[in-house]
């Protein structure tokens, strides 16, 4: 069991042992790791189904980016997440950056912003000016510091901090809203912006 744990393989096959016990350890392997354990009698073939592979040539440049740089000198069976877009060229599929992908077939790209409002108490009587100051400052202290993207004010008053969007919305004497809105690719940066305004929602 040890051995399977350590080696990671797809399928198992157990030879030269007692049958009582070969059938407990494949029903162990089987049950515990979700993979096929095959224990063929003497003499008998077993065929094991492999799934097709396809090769692609893959960007170098792509590649470092998905890997961080310790992990380059380092084999390692731990799978990765690599975004990108399968061209083909000749007969030759190729993983390439999206936007080379998007630029190469003329394509714009569709982006998906998700979008969320916070109200504010009605007994807050203070500017929407001064709100968005209180925002800015708690957003700077828990977010923009640890972002490589700077947070700028916009002309129409909004907060911009990459992708991501925040806007006090509503008149001086009207009840107020806080507007965070966000893409799909900045979902962690969004979820903290939604909880930061939350925060300052509840020391208002």
């Amino acid at each position: 069991m040890q051995l399977v744990r350590q080696c990671e393989p797809r399928n198992v096959m157990l030879v030269h042992g007692e049958g009582d016990k070969m059938k407990f350890l494949k029903s162990k392997i089987e049950e515990e790791f979700r993979i096929d354990c095959y224990m063929p009698a003497n003499g008998e073939t077993s065929v094991i189904p492999v799934p097709e592979k396809i090769t692609l040539d893959a960007d170098l440049q792509l590649l470092k980016r998905a890997l961080p740089p310790a992990e380059l000198q380092i084999a390692t069976k731990r799978p990765r997440l690599v975004t990108g877009a399968i061209l083909m060229y000749d007969n030759v599929m190729k993983l390439v950056e999206p936007d080379t992908a998007l630029l190469e077939l003329g394509v714009k790209e569709h982006q998906i912003r998700f979008t969320t409002t916070i109200s504010i108490p009605e007994s807050f009587r203070g500017s929407s000016a001064h709100l968005t100051e209180m925002v800015q400052e708690l957003i700077r202290e828990r977010i923009a510091s640890q972002n490589k993207e700077s947070l700028q004010m916009l002309q129409d008053g909004s907060l911009s901090l990459g992708s991501a969007l925040v806007r006090v919305s509503g008149y001086e004497d009207d009840m107020k809203s806080i507007c965070v809105s966000w893409t799909n690719h900045d979902e962690d940066l969004g979820t903290q912006l939604v909880s930061v305004v939350q925060e300052a929602v509840c020391v208002i």
